[in-house]
């Protein structure tokens, strides 16, 4: 014997999670420019000291020189990972299941009797087992099973006299009496109407010079309504009348 008891959830639920990872990446546009730039300079230099300033004295050689540089940049964009996750759960999930089996013992007979066994518990964690798989068993969700062994209260499989015990019924008996003579009324007056009044009618209506009655109808109506009062009230005498017929 088992019996289970289910928690259910039936509510909807509709969920949408966005995961970023910025450990993840990927370059999403990439750009890069280059150049070189050229700069040239010129200075006039004279000798140093007093002789310099003096009037008439030489001019100062003059030198130039010219200078270059690179030019150049580069702009990278990423893009960071990202997930969006959307979940539904439907109704009817299960939340968690409670089943308790009941498991009759093993019976020898000895001396005329059938003697009681107990199951071993090698043989009760075979059938817990097997149980779990049958349910899809999952201890996270908080599902519980127990199976114990216990003697069962034997059932008694003969059949009662009912024949007996329904006869004997007053009440029973009373209704079936009244069946049998509404039944055999029927019948009385199914057989008077068949085989008496009919040839009677019959004979009536085909008299000397194909004269008929002026209403045949009306007379067997009238007829018959007299032969079922008579029955209903005696049926034993109606019967008895049929039976002398007959014979």
């Amino acid at each position: 014997m088992a019996r289970v008891t289910a928690n259910i959830d039936f509510t909807s639920v509709e969920s949408t999670d966005e995961i970023v990872d910025p450990t993840k990446t990927a370059v999403l546009s990439e750009s890069r420019t280059a150049g070189k730039k050229t700069e040239s300079s010129s200075s006039t230099g004279g000798a140093a000291g007093a002789t310099a300033n003096l009037p008439g004295a030489p001019g100062a050689a003059s030198s130039g020189g010219n200078g270059s540089s690179d030019d150049s940049s580069e702009q990278i964009n990423y893009q960071v990972s990202r997930t969006v996750r959307k979940q539904i759960t439907p109704r009817g999930s299960i939340k968690n299941l409670s089943v308790a089996i009941l498991v009759d013992g093993t019976y020898a007979e000895k001396d005329g009797k059938q003697e009681f066994s107990a199951r071993a518990p090698e043989e009760l964690q075979k059938i817990e087992e097997l149980v779990k798989k049958a349910i899809g068993f999952t201890a996270d969700r908080g599902d519980q099973i127990k199976v114990e062994n216990l003697k069962f209260q034997p059932i008694d499989l003969s059949m009662p006299n009912v024949g007996e015990n329904f006869l004997k019924d007053k009440t029973t008996y009373g209704f079936i009496l009244n069946v049998a003579g509404n039944a055999l009324v029927v019948l009385v007056m199914a057989f008077v109407f068949f085989f008496v009044i009919r040839p009677l009618i019959k004979n009536w209506g085909g008299g000397v010079g194909g004269q008929q009655l002026t209403a045949p109808g009306a007379l067997e109506t009238e007829i018959r309504a007299n032969m079922a009062q008579l029955i209903r009230q005696d049926p034993m005498a109606a019967a008895n009348a049929i039976r002398q017929w007959l014979k």
